[in-house]
């Protein structure tokens, strides 16, 4: 079973993703990238070979949600399918209202700003 989900492989998923796994926070194989852009799945496997990776969130697994700002509206949907309860999000400048609005009511919703180094 997956114990966590980035939503979005890029610069901020891939960096939070290389923490957990060099922290042992979780091992690779107990973590789901959601990321739609098969160019960067070669990446994501350069930090972690046993990561799975797909275009669409994880059914029914925490997120950590490292989106573009502007392709928080387009994902909201993918996650509501998924049956997400728990996000925290890292998408720069959207508010935890911004999110809940577009989810079930009960999800819960975290946001933290963390840089690249952290």
């Amino acid at each position: 079973m997956k114990c966590l989900q980035i939503v979005g492989g890029g610069r901020m998923g891939s960096a939070l993703l290389a923490g957990l796994v060099k922290s042992g926070w979780a091992k690779p194989e107990e973590l789901y990238v959601a990321e739609p852009n098969t160019d960067r799945w070669g990446m994501l496997r350069s930090i972690a070979p046993e990561i799975s990776i797909g275009h669409k969130p994880f059914v029914r697994s925490d997120v950590v949600l490292a989106v573009k700002p502007q392709d928080v509206g387009e994902v909201l949907p993918d996650l509501v399918v998924a049956d997400v309860s728990r996000i925290l999000s890292v998408a720069a400048g959207i508010r935890c209202a911004a999110i809940e609005a577009g989810m079930p009511m009960g999800t819960v919703v975290l946001r933290c700003m963390p840089n690249t180094p952290a």
